[in-house]
């Protein structure tokens, strides 16, 4: 009994071992959205979190977003809200735009917090948009900064997609998929590895002797 006990005691200890070296890290990302070559006419204004686009008596509203997530890991994240109001009188405008996410490790592992960037362009149309037409689409979305590091862990963008606002509705947003990874060093030690085998040979041995006394 007494050699059983110390048999899983030592697989016991073994996944432990393994799981803290497993342990999950996390990034926090902050994004911002800055704007160039509008249309002539159109009146950039910052607001809150972000900032508007204006012309006549339409107006987008281009807002930051931001969130946690683990490591590793690979989400589908709202880079960025966007919200259209219009008046009676349809007008049109073009608003080009980059989108930029700041990137901060939050340890453990690890005791450092560095950062790191990723980005993606596009171009934003609104044509002929009143308080009862017009449409809200993008165009030209490329990612320009498609990876970086951040306290050791990597981090990618790709896939960046537009969902179109409702007219003096709901929201639309910017998003991408952002997959983050652990460096090689945040696989179990060889030492853990190897005790974890010790430890599941032994049960193994355990459980055949049984097999042959019966």
């Amino acid at each position: 009994m007494q050699k059983r006990l110390g048999i899983v005691g030592a697989l016991v200890c073994a996944l432990s071992l393994f799981v803290s070296n497993r342990a999950e890290a996390s990034y926090n990302y902050a994004t911002t959205f800055a704007i160039s070559s509008p249309t002539a006419g159109v009146t950039i204004a910052p607001v809150a979190g972000g900032f508007t686009a204006s012309l006549g008596g339409l107006t987008a509203t281009f807002l930051s977003q931001s969130g946690n997530k683990a490591v590793p890991s690979v989400n589908s994240l709202n880079l960025g809200d966007v919200n259209v109001t219009a008046g009676a009188t349809a007008q049109t405008f073009v608003v080009n735009f980059t989108n930029t996410s700041l990137i901060t490790n939050v340890p453990p592992p690890g005791t450092a917090t560095p950062t790191g960037t990723l980005a993606f362009t596009g171009t934003i149309t609104l044509s002929n948009v009143s308080s009862t037409t017009g449409t809200v689409l993008a165009s030209n979305l490329a990612v320009t900064t498609a990876s970086t590091t951040a306290g050791g862990n990597g981090f990618a963008m790709s896939g960046p997609s537009f969902s179109s606002p409702t007219i003096n509705g709901a929201g639309g947003n910017v998003s991408a998929l952002i997959t983050s990874t652990q460096p090689i060093t945040g696989v179990p030690a060889p030492a853990s590895i190897v005790m974890l085998g010790l430890g599941m040979g032994a049960m193994g041995v355990v459980r055949f002797r049984r097999f042959l006394v019966a």
